[in-house]
């Protein structure tokens, strides 16, 4: 019998310093939330807060002067195109830092 193990990944961010923390690959929604601030909270920041957790979808970051945006799409395209988008809305000069994208796998 087959199993599908679903892998996930998360996004902090500090919106104090604009410090975004990420996790990728993980197995489930608490381990990639814990990573996603753990790593936020590894550039010194004290008050990152999870803004995206996502299963299956592709997620973007695109940083900007003041701020961040983040999405979650089906696919990367998608995904950085939205977060651009948002990204222009309320900062300048914004670029697509990060792009990951979590499938299901096969499990026996």
């Amino acid at each position: 019998m087959l199993y599908t193990q679903i892998d996930g990944g998360a996004i902090a961010v500090d919106s104090a310093t604009n410090d975004v923390g990420t996790a990728s690959a993980m197995p489930s929604k608490n381990a990639a939330i814990e990573k996603a601030l753990a790593d936020c909270r590894l550039h010194g920041s004290t008050n990152c807060d999870v803004a995206l957790s996502y299963y299956n979808p592709c997620a973007a970051i695109a940083r900007g002067h003041p701020k961040s945006s983040y999405f979650s799409a089906a696919t990367a395209e998608e995904a950085k195109r939205h977060t651009l988008s948002r990204c222009g809305e309320n900062s300048g000069d914004c670029k697509v830092v990060y792009t990951d994208c979590s499938y299901a796998q096969r499990i026996q």
